[in-house]
Formats: C-alpha cells, structure tokens, sequence
C-alpha cells in the first residue's frame, strides 16, 4: 500500500509543484537507472512524471525517454476508450445500465490528460441483476473471459465475485463488474454508489461514474490491495481527486459509508499518509472521526492480509478472514459447522464441484508455489 523511500521521490517529482518535485526527481534519478532496475508501480508513474516536469519546464536528457511513454500510454488509452465506448453503447441498446470504475472516470475528470495514467484494462459497473445478461451480451461481441483459475468462469463462481475480466481478438481487456468492491458483494452492497453517481462522458458515449466521495473511497480502499503493478498508484490518483474536487467531497458521508462497509482501516491509513506526506488538503476533524471508530480484529487483520504479498499460502488467509467477516455480519460465532462451512465458501468460490477437486486444486497451487520459490532460490545462489 505504501511505497518505499526512492518510489516515494518519484511520486514527489510526478506530483508536487516547483523545487520539491525537481529536488525529489533529481535524487531519484542519482539511485535509479531507467533501463534496468525501475519496479512495475514506479514505471507506470513515468508518464505523470513526464507532464510533472514538461509543465515546471524540466529540460533534461530523459525526457525524450518519457516523452516516449507518455505518448505510448495516451495511444492505448484512446484504443481501450473506443473499445469500452462501443461496449457501454450496446449495453445501452440492451437496456443494461453501465457506471465506468477506477482509470477511466479518474483520466477524464481529475488528471485531465489521457495520456499520464496507464490502464490494465477498463472497469465497467452494470447492476447485480443486470451480470448475466451483460456477461452474455460481452460472449456476443467477441469477448472471452479471461481464466484467471484453475476451474473455469461458471454462474456459480460468480455468486461470489465482484467482478470478471474479459478479453478481445486484439489483446485488449476490460473488467465487467456487478459489485463496485472487492469485500463488499451483498445483494444490495451497491444501491447507494448508483444513486449518487453522476454522468460523465466517455468519448461519444455518455454514462455514470462514482461521485467524488466514492470515488476517493473506491481509490483508497482498492490502494489497500496489494498488486504487482499498480500498488502505489493510488496516491495520485488520491491527490489529483482531492486536488480537483476538494469541494464537492462529503466527508461525513465518506466516513458513514466506510463505517457501515467495514472499510475503516485502509480509509484511516490512507488518508493519514496522504496528510502526512504530501499535505493532503484533510480536514483534521475527518481525520480525528476515523481515529475514534473501533475496529474488529477480523478486518484488521484481513486488511493486514490483502496488503501484502502473498506467501506460500497465496490467498487463502484472505478467504478465511472474508469468510469471518461475513459469519461477524450475521452476528454468528465460530465453531465447528462454521469451520466446515468455510471449507463449503471456499469450493464455491473456486467453482469447484466437490472437496477432491478442491484438495487437487490447493495442491496444485501448493505445487506451483513450492516450484517457484526454488527457482528464486536458485538464482540466487
């Protein structure tokens, strides 16, 4: 969730006005050299770096370099935008109503340029009920879902995630969601994103976003997830939503809304770090309300979890503190049915059919796992 010291510098130099942002890069660039050692987190950053620079009229011999990258970035974002834009309008054909997640609402409203943040894929919201006609209506344009597992996509599966990721003929991916998060996927987790949402037009096509203050809740929350490539980016994409719509943020409601989800911990952590080290326009008493409210061991420790690498273990520590929270929601305490009715969650949620298969697929990550770390142990001997 945070960064270390030398990715700490890049975000200074990729958001911060005047001196500090050419100190913060100039001692980067003494550590870092751009074509061997950069992280994934640090290299997606290097477009917002570039504008950073080019607008504090930074002349400098890598700029050429991340010029180069900005222009790639803005090229496959407005490829991914027509693919999306042509999805949203045959889900509005079909009466299927559609909300745009994470980089794209945040490229169009708050960065302002298209081509400072790299996007994966693009995440589009349709209504709970609302996922099987939209997931059939993908399987008709082309799309194939993406097989991120050892069982394949199937309805049962989906009863217990938020979101799937599909592919195109071309390489491109979006990401269809029924639920705007992760940790939050009750029948009617998501009523009250879709009745403050707002519209916002992608290319020619219009269609709805999250608010500013779920969008920085969204932001925050998701920050608190580890990922291999984008673990830091939250920050910005934090700043620039603060920057740009300070005003139009209801912090009450923002600390409501993550009271009643159970998102305290990863909301107080961030904000706290966005404050503390990049003076964050926060106000002191949100801040104070957050510090106030007690939280559970259970999303303590899953929040813990999730922001960290995954070890041996992968993500079953994850389920079993999802699997507590949800039993915590129903007021039921832990016992012997309960454990056994984790072992029953996790089959459903891997769409497994019965327990040998479950046995054959955690052996088989186990496996994978196991292989893994030896390789890394060999080369490093």
């Amino acid at each position: 969730m945070f960064p270390t010291t030398t990715q700490e510098l890049l975000l200074q130099s990729a958001i911060l006005p005047d001196q500090v942002a050419l100190s913060a890069w100039r001692e980067w660039k003494g550590q870092t050299d751009l074509e061997k050692d950069i992280d994934i987190g640090s290299y997606r950053l290097l477009p917002l770096v570039y504008k950073n620079l080019q607008t504090l009229g930074v002349e400098d011999p890598w700029m050429g370099k991340l010029k180069g990258i900005y222009r790639l970035t803005w090229y496959k974002n407005q490829a991914l935008f027509r693919s999306a834009a042509t999805i949203i309008d045959n889900f509005h054909q079909a009466q299927i109503q559609t909300m745009i997640l994470k980089g794209a609402p945040l490229i169009v409203n708050y960065y302002q340029d298209f081509g400072v943040r790299p996007m994966n894929d693009l995440d589009i919201l349709v209504p709970t009920n609302k996922k099987d006609e939209a997931i059939e209506l993908l399987l008709q344009l082309g799309w194939k879902p993406m097989q991120f597992h050892w069982k394949d996509f199937n309805k049962e599966r989906m009863v217990y995630r938020h979101a799937w990721g599909f592919v195109n003929p071309s390489g491109q991916s979006i990401d269809l969601h029924w639920h705007v998060f992760s940790l939050s996927t009750e029948k009617d987790s998501d009523v009250t994103y879709w009745d403050v949402s707002t519209p916002i037009s992608l290319l020619n096509v219009t269609t709805l976003t999250l608010d500013a203050t779920n969008m920085l809740l969204h932001v925050c929350v998701h920050g608190g997830q580890w990922d291999i490539s984008s673990s830091i980016r939250w920050i910005p994409d934090a700043f620039y939503i603060l920057s740009r719509a300070q005003l139009k943020i209801n912090w009450d409601r923002l600390v409501n809304q993550a009271e009643d989800k159970r998102f305290i911990v990863p909301l107080r952590l961030a904000l706290s770090y966005l404050r503390d080290r990049f003076n964050a326009p926060i106000p002191d008493e949100v801040l104070s309300a957050l510090s106030k409210i007690k939280t559970s061991r259970t999303d303590e420790k899953l929040f813990r979890t999730i922001s960290r690498q995954p070890t041996f273990l992968g993500n079953l520590p994850m389920y079993w503190y999802k699997y507590l929270r949800s039993l915590e929601s129903q007021e039921q305490k832990l016992d012997l049915s309960n454990l056994l009715g984790f072992i029953n969650y996790l089959q459903k949620v891997k769409g497994v059919e019965n327990k040998y298969d479950l046995v054959r697929w955690a052996f088989s990550r186990a496996s994978l796992r196991i292989g893994r770390a030896l390789r890394g142990m060999d080369q490093a001997a």
